[in-house]
């Protein structure tokens, strides 16, 4: 389904979705966060929705992933692309900051995206039913 947005509900989004990519607005500036920016909150928000899932907190966890999804269209939006830069986050120290850079990552580097969710799957309860999941969608051409 294709949503048109007319001018004033497209600045309304916008004007919404600033904070989550770090945005701010000041008289009239917007400041746009660097690439580099970008994919540190990006690793910092995925961490926290790893934390939020496994409290079985799912309202902290959504917004959290509203976030995230917030910032791959905004690295995604870049020219040159950056949605790349996540694949640093593939050899995180935090399994779940690898969970949600590998899921992506299978659109444009499945290769390198693949490996890291079957390890994950190997892990024990949410974390490694959603990197099962992930996987199994993505090969089944679902994702």
């Amino acid at each position: 389904m294709h949503v048109t947005l007319n001018k004033f509900s497209q600045r309304v989004f916008e004007l919404r979705t600033l904070p989550l990519l770090g945005m701010t607005i000041a008289a009239n500036e917007m400041k746009t966060p660097s690439n580099e920016s970008l994919v540190a909150r990006y690793e910092q928000v995925a961490i926290a929705r790893g934390r939020a899932l496994w409290n079985n907190d799912s309202q902290s966890a959504n917004n959290l992933f509203a976030e995230e999804i917030a910032i791959r269209r905004e690295l995604a939006s870049r020219v040159p692309s950056a949605i790349s830069l996540l694949l640093s986050l593939l050899k995180s120290t935090d399994p779940w900051a690898r969970l949600d850079s590998a899921t992506p990552a299978l659109f444009f580097a499945p290769d390198q995206a693949e490996p890291v969710l079957e390890l994950l799957a190997k892990e024990p309860k949410g974390l490694g039913m959603t990197a099962w999941m992930n996987l199994d969608q993505w090969r089944q051409g679902k994702l």
